[in-house]
């Protein structure tokens, strides 16, 4: 990159919401936002998002900037191949654009999908707060579970929720569709995701998500409640000690950070049982950052410095 900050826009779509914004990237990589353009909120299934990129498009033309993109789903190169939450943009983007986002941005420099994306940005706070970091691995832990990790300057996108979980981490024998199997089967998502817990929950009691998101700031208050997000949490460590051991991680704890991703991880409760359970794996205190911490998107973030160093 040269010496000035380059302005770019990074586009962040997700299930029910997405946003962009233009974002100054330097020599440190660390993104400063410029201004946060505009957002959907309340999204069904990714409904109206085409719309929304037209007019990204628009304005990142008229004046020459340089735009990246953090989604849901798998991708190759510029095209949305498969995505399951998003349909309607799925659907929406084959029908007119030949499932291309270049073809609705063509400022467009990179798409990435958003494990990835939040790896990136993770990747640059990683450094600066612990220098000797060589890898991240991204946990996300919000209406579904997902991660990715960074090594050897190569990023590899995973799809945790979708694997298939074993009876003990599945005490209420949830079943649902897992994208990798195209199956119903049970999958780590079920029992770690925000949207997994909540529907067993409604199921067992009739009660809603509501009641749910304030029984983990009520230990006492709720057994059920609990008892679900204790789960997660232990799910959630043993998939990161998993990663860690697929991907020779660890041998060496500065070099790996874990950052931690989704709404799930604002809970300081939350939080706190995960790092706890996988210190306890590890045998060791890794190296943990939250996104929260010091990124409004780290999505969106990443993605514009992915944009940034592909311009």
């Amino acid at each position: 990159l040269a010496h000035e900050p380059m302005r770019v826009i990074g586009v962040d779509l997700g299930g029910s919401k997405a946003e962009y914004a233009e974002v100054a990237i330097g020599e440190s990589l660390k993104p400063h936002w410029i201004d946060q353009k505009g957002r959907v909120k309340g999204s069904q299934y990714g409904q109206g998002y085409v719309l929304f990129l037209r007019l990204i498009g628009e304005f990142a033309r008229d004046n020459e900037i340089p735009v990246g993109i953090s989604t849901a789903g798998v991708v190759d190169g510029t095209k949305l191949i498969r995505t399951s939450n998003m349909n309607l943009l799925e659907a929406d983007l084959n029908t007119y654009y030949d499932g291309d986002f270049s073809n609705t941005i063509r400022t467009l420099k990179t798409v990435v999908n958003d494990g990835a994306a939040g790896t990136i940005a993770s990747y640059v706070e990683a450094k600066r707060k612990f220098p000797d970091t060589r890898q991240v691995i991204n946990l996300i832990v919000g209406s579904g579970f997902g991660g990715a990790v960074l090594k050897d300057n190569t990023v590899w996108s995973m799809e945790p929720g979708h694997i298939q979980t074993v009876p003990e981490l599945n005490p209420y024998k949830r079943k649902g569709l897992c994208v990798l199997s195209n199956t119903d089967t049970s999958c780590l998502h079920l029992v770690t995701g925000k949207k997994g817990l909540s529907d067993t929950y409604s199921t067992l009691t009739g009660r809603s998500l509501t009641t749910l998101g304030y029984a983990i700031q009520a230990p006492h208050q709720n057994e059920l409640a609990q008892e679900l997000y204790e789960n997660s949490a232990t799910t959630a460590a043993l998939t990161v000690e998993g990663i860690g051991k697929t991907f020779g991680m660890f041998q060496n704890p500065a070099d790996t950070t874990v950052a931690f991703h989704g709404g799930l991880f604002n809970s300081a409760i939350y939080q706190e049982r995960v790092a706890r359970h996988l210190s306890q794996a590890l045998g060791f205190e890794p190296q943990i950052i939250a996104t929260k911490d010091f990124s409004k998107n780290a999505c969106l973030d990443g993605a514009a410095i992915a944009a940034a160093l592909a311009a």
